[in-house]
């Protein structure tokens, strides 16, 4: 689970509904992948500022710092493959 108790009830769905509109938006082979990246980027920033602002521990910012590399490893990985696979 991302948020703790101490996660304040204002900011608790940002992180989600940045997520669910990637998800739900047409997919544009051109671009989406930059934008999954860019949100990627973003979350990784307002995990920090959450840090800072004692919502999280070090222990879960670690944590989920390791799982936003994982996914850019995966956006990577696709933008290689859509690059080599051009028609």
């Amino acid at each position: 689970m991302i948020y703790t108790p101490l996660f304040p009830n204002a900011g608790k769905f940002g992180a989600i509904s940045i997520i669910l509109e990637a998800v739900v938006r047409e997919l544009d082979p051109d671009g989406w992948l930059d934008e999954a990246d860019a949100e990627k980027t973003l979350l990784l920033v307002l995990l920090g500022v959450a840090k800072n602002q004692k919502y999280i521990t070090q222990k879960k910012l670690l944590e989920l710092q390791g799982k936003l590399e994982e996914i850019g490893r995966i956006i990577g990985g696709l933008q290689k493959f859509f690059i080599n696979n051009r028609k």
